[in-house]
């Protein structure tokens, strides 16, 4: 889709208020489950307008435990137009760019890969309380090509990694910004980072085609007393190729699975140069969204005013 487009620093791929929101994505829901997997666009503050019936929208999860305290629960959501994608079956029930049919495949007058060549994949999110995943293709320069599936239901593994390792893993490929988020001010780059990772791990997953590293994903529990509901993500795209020929995090996966060791052959095609472009972005229930962008830079980089967020008074 923009392999050949000059692409600036910062690339907004979709913006909830935008005129076209989806207009680069294919929606995707689960027929089975008309009253429960949808996508629907959606004022945050007052969940407004409902959906067509049947549909049935979930409520967002309380931030904060004292939920009879009226100071502690107000300017938490967004008064502006999100993205609301619902379903207890995640992997039915998702936005995809490129666009793909029903059937999987690519729509016939747009590109099968996306080409966008930034290193930094940002998310803006809402916890809504059911399990919440996103998926990204990720090419080397030799066109060997993997998969990064960041996730809430990522489960222990039966080895362990070192405690150090393993958080020095995810601090450095995969950094989670729950910003604070006063009345009426702009988030800024200085507000807290929260460790998410302690109690989960990741894993390359070798035996599938292409390759698939799983990385844990946790939203900020209750008493941790977000001054927000939204989530910012932040993820380096271009760190993680070297993970895919990691042995630690290959056992992890392999331990776990009755098949046995991943193939050598299936290790031979995992990306493992330097790194080319972000083939597509799946984006699977449940969650509202507000904003994906791509940048050069990481999640302290200069952003267009718009791509902030604002409390309510």
């Amino acid at each position: 889709m923009f392999s050949q487009s000059v692409q600036p620093n910062v690339v907004s791929l979709f913006s909830s208020t935008g005129s076209d929101p989806l207009g680069l994505f294919s929606v995707h829901t689960d027929r089975a489950l008309p009253s429960d997997s949808f996508v629907h666009l959606l004022n945050d503050d007052t969940s407004l307008p409902h959906p067509s019936p049947p549909a049935m929208l979930v409520a967002p999860p309380l931030l904060v435990q004292e939920a009879h305290d009226e100071s502690v629960t107000s300017g938490y959501s967004l008064s502006q137009t999100v993205l609301h994608i619902q379903s207890p079956s995640l992997p039915t029930t998702f936005i995809r760019t490129p666009p793909t049919s029903p059937n999987g495949r690519s729509v016939r007058h747009l590109s099968a890969d996306l080409g966008m060549k930034h290193e930094w994949l940002h998310l803006q999110v809402r916890n809504m309380g059911r399990e919440f995943s996103f998926e990204v293709g990720l090419v080397d320069r030799a066109g060997r090509e993997g998969v990064v599936r960041c996730s809430t239901f990522q489960v222990l593994s039966i080895v362990s990694l070192p405690l150090w390792s393993l958080l020095n893993f995810l601090h450095h490929v995969f950094l989670c910004h729950f910003k604070t988020m006063p009345p009426c001010q702009r988030h800024d780059h200085n507000s807290s980072t929260y460790d998410l990772f302690s109690q989960k791990e990741p894993r390359v997953k070798m035996d599938s085609s292409p390759p698939i590293l799983l990385l844990p994903l946790t939203f900020p529990i209750s008493s941790s007393r977000p001054l927000t509901a939204w989530t910012i993500i932040n993820l380096n795209i271009s760190s993680l190729i070297p993970h895919y020929s990691s042995r630690s995090l290959a056992s992890l996966y392999a331990t776990s699975d009755i098949q046995g060791s991943p193939s050598s052959s299936r290790r031979a095609d995992a990306p493992s140069g330097a790194y080319s472009h972000i083939s597509y972005l799946k984006i699977y229930a449940t969650c509202r969204l507000r904003r994906v962008w791509f940048s050069d830079s990481g999640p302290g980089g200069k952003v267009p005013w718009e791509f902030e967020l604002y409390g309510d008074l």
